[in-house]
């Protein structure tokens, strides 16, 4: 009797994992990790949501959370970010991801993990820098060696920087003049552009604009 297509599917994602992964440890976490979901699954037929406790006490999530709060904390950590705000936000991610994960999947809950714990702490900087209270001075807008553009107020900047910009040079001055100590790595990986050089090239496009007004 020949193989389910089910079986087949799970054969290859474990065949990729070992051709990617290549290290017997990080397969082996990987498919600990998952061998910890199926026990969550069964659990929660009868505990619901509280099955989650089989897989936030387990080390690999623990290593998986600990490892993306430290990378945060480096980057992110003399903005004023603590590790308790990183860590809630992952622990609350971890459980979403593995209550939305199937056994079927394309990819392990151990893969998922890192890239949802990415987007999650980048949406949640760049949220609070939307509000933080400590507002940058918006009577001049200044870059590096750029010269300085002279504004009676924050209306006005936002209303001529929409009204000259294109989306892409609005999102990054308007989070410049929010947080203006981000450097041009730090402001790239907030609105996903992968080079400096590029935020570098976009924001003196929207202040040149901005100067011919």
């Amino acid at each position: 009797m020949g193989k389910t297509t089910l079986q087949q599917e799970q054969e290859s994602k474990l065949r990729r994992i070992h051709r990617i992964y290549r290290t017997e440890s990080k397969v082996k976490k990987i498919l600990a990790l998952e061998k910890k979901w199926e026990e969550y699954a069964m659990l929660r037929l009868d505990e619901g949501e509280d099955a989650f406790r089989v897989l936030y006490k387990h080390s690999v999530m623990k290593e998986l959370i600990r490892y993306s709060v430290n990378q945060f904390m480096k980057d992110w950590g003399k903005q004023g970010f603590s590790r308790e705000d990183f860590e809630s936000i992952f622990i609350q991610k971890s459980w979403e991801v593995t209550m939305s994960h199937s056994w079927n999947d394309e990819y392990y809950l151990f893969e998922k993990l890192p890239n949802a714990f990415k987007q999650k702490g980048l949406n949640f900087i760049r949220d609070n820098l939307r509000t933080d209270k400590r507002k940058a001075n918006y009577r001049t807008i200044s870059y590096v060696d750029m010269s300085s553009y002279w504004f009676e107020n924050e209306v006005e900047i936002k209303i001529m920087i929409e009204q000259v910009c294109s989306k892409q040079e609005q999102v990054l001055l308007l989070t410049y003049l929010e947080y203006p100590s981000l450097s041009y790595t730090e402001l790239g990986r907030i609105h996903g552009i992968s080079h400096h050089t590029k935020v570098k090239r976009i924001l003196k496009s929207g202040l040149e604009k901005i100067k011919q007004k």
